[in-house]
């Protein structure tokens, strides 16, 4: 237990959510070094003390027993083959990324692998942008599989 808790009283903490890409801030209550609770942070400009589902439900995250305990190891030959399975039900043109508008590298490397593989080029989508409810999804082409961060949808 950290030197500045004192037994019985909780501590709090300032922070951001990384749920989702939008970035709220939380208040974490802390009691004896473990968080219990997480709150909007009234301070925080982008979403004054206010949070969804997803910023509530954080700590079913921290302390689920599924939850990865540590690194684990992978040779890329074993990551590579994982896509490359992944990819063999379908043709290249039937594939499509749909990815945030946070800038990234990410979006470069998908880029690049679609332009070799003739997939189709990703897609980036923004809460303020295109896609802004499930209806315009369900008028498109395919069947959408999600990342996370849709909650808004």
């Amino acid at each position: 237990m950290p030197e500045y808790n004192a037994v019985g009283q909780s501590t709090y903490y300032a922070t951001t959510c990384r749920e989702c890409a939008a970035g709220c801030g939380l208040i974490v209550r802390t009691y004896q070094g473990r968080a219990i609770k997480t709150e909007g942070n009234p301070n925080h400009p982008l979403n004054l003390g206010k949070t969804c589902a997803r910023g509530q439900a954080t700590l079913h995250g921290l302390y689920n027993p599924d939850r990865v305990q540590g690194p684990t190891t992978a040779d890329w030959d074993a990551a590579i083959q994982v896509v490359a399975d992944a990819f063999t039900n379908y043709k290249p043109d039937e594939i499509a990324f749909l990815m945030g508008m946070a800038p990234d590298h990410l979006f470069d490397l998908i880029t690049d692998l679609a332009n070799a593989t003739g997939m189709n080029a990703p897609v980036r989508y923004g809460a303020l942008g295109m896609f802004r409810s499930p209806r315009h999804v369900e008028q498109s082409r395919g069947n959408p599989f999600w990342s996370g961060g849709v909650a808004f949808l």
